[in-house]
């Protein structure tokens, strides 16, 4: 399960880059066309499952994998805290230098133990990893973003349908399956 701990504080696309794209120079629009950005944001890091600002997570498992684990929303910046339910059901932290992390921009991260991962109590949350991931948004994103507040702001009452320019935009930035 994730769950967000922290929202991202900025976006790819700032109010002042979507005006001047869409020739829009009064004030009385911010508020809607920040929401658009939010929202576009928002829909591009659903549709490509990445994260395109910064922003913290935690990931809950039942267990640790047999090996490497996967991080879901590229690209992952940092591991934060490594926490477990032992044996006894207490919780204890996984020191960062039993486990690597492996981090990049074009694929999930991931960390794997120097040696092996700890034995788990059986509890649906035994395994508890918070991380931090997004803060690189690559110019299909971008664009992709003002295309989608654009026909929104022109269709404003209308259907809300992904423009296709977007969408092929998009379809350059999607990862695959997560372990």
């Amino acid at each position: 399960m994730l769950t967000l701990i922290q929202s991202p504080s900025s976006y790819p696309v700032g109010l002042s880059e979507l005006k001047a794209h869409l020739a829009i120079d009064v004030s009385s629009e911010d508020d809607r066309l920040n929401a658009l950005i939010a929202a576009a944001t928002e829909l591009c890091e659903v549709e490509t499952g990445r994260a395109f600002v910064s922003q913290s997570w935690k990931l809950t498992k039942k267990t640790f994998p047999s090996g490497k684990l996967y991080f879901p929303k590229p690209p992952l910046v940092s591991v934060t805290s490594v926490k477990y339910y032992d044996g006894d059901n207490v919780q204890q932290t996984f020191n960062s230098g039993n486990y690597y992390v492996c981090k990049s921009t074009r694929s999930q991260g991931w960390i794997e133990p120097v040696s092996s991962w700890p034995t788990t109590y059986d509890r649906p949350d035994a395994v508890e990893i918070t991380f931090v991931c997004g803060g690189f948004a690559a110019a299909q994103v971008v664009q992709a973003i003002k295309i989608i507040c654009g026909s929104w702001n022109e269709h404003r009452e209308g259907e809300k349908d992904i423009p296709l320019a977007a969408q092929r935009l998009m379809n350059q930035l999607k990862t695959g399956a997560y372990v």
